[in-house]
């Protein structure tokens, strides 16, 4: 199953709905819960949803150069290729748990 038919697959068929359906009406709810709190909306929202083929080239691409590998039908970074995995969160790389792939 590719990635974009995986998105809300599940809940948009407990609904009998599209999953772009399914992911719109979260977003909208979302934004509804934030105006009743008064919250700011942002300039611009972009969606991941908007963007699947470019994200489907990414992940290719991150396969083809060996920075990721798949497991279990899941795509993970191969965190062992970037010398400055780890830095920000200040982990070591040596004591992480590889998914074996």
């Amino acid at each position: 199953m590719l990635m974009k038919e995986k998105i809300n697959s599940k809940r948009a068929r407990e609904l009998n709905q599209e999953p772009m359906a399914v992911a719109e009406s979260f977003s909208r709810r979302h934004f509804e819960a934030m105006d009743l709190l008064e919250v700011i909306r942002p300039d611009i929202s972009p969606r991941a949803t908007g963007h699947i083929p470019e994200q489907l080239e990414a992940i290719e691409k991150l396969l083809e150069h060996g920075l990721a590998y798949e497991s279990n039908g899941s795509v993970y970074f191969e965190i062992t290729k970037d010398p400055k995995y780890g830095e920000l969160s200040n982990r070591k790389v040596e004591e992480m748990k590889r998914v074996p792939g």
